[in-house]
């Protein structure tokens, strides 16, 4: 199957468990470092520069009606990944429930 027509959850199965995790956790922070700056406190945001650029984009979309339940999502995707859930299912799921909150209003 050519990369082209590989969806993006068999790009993530294809990593592993580690970099599975790895990719989580660090999706975790940056929802985060989002709803961090978004309420004020800029100060207390933990960005690289070249994270800032995605974040100042992405934090647009993070806001009070979506974030609770963005990291509960994250969250109980890491602990599927850790307890062996085939990890295609995992991301195909983590994308469908992404794109719902990313759309949910504020």
């Amino acid at each position: 199957m050519g990369a082209k027509r590989r969806g993006i959850a068999d790009q993530f199965h294809d990593l592993g468990r580690e970099p599975q995790k790895q990719f989580l956790a660090y999706a975790l922070h940056m929802v985060r470092q989002c709803i961090v700056g978004n309420y004020g406190a800029a100060t207390a945001v933990r960005l690289r520069t070249i994270e800032r650029g995605f974040a100042d984009k992405f934090a647009n979309f993070i806001h009070h009606g979506n974030v609770v339940d963005m990291q509960s999502t994250l969250e109980n995707a890491a602990r599927e990944v850790a307890g062996n859930v085939y990890g295609r299912t995992v991301f195909l799921d983590l994308s469908m429930r992404m794109m719902e909150l990313l759309h949910r209003p504020k």
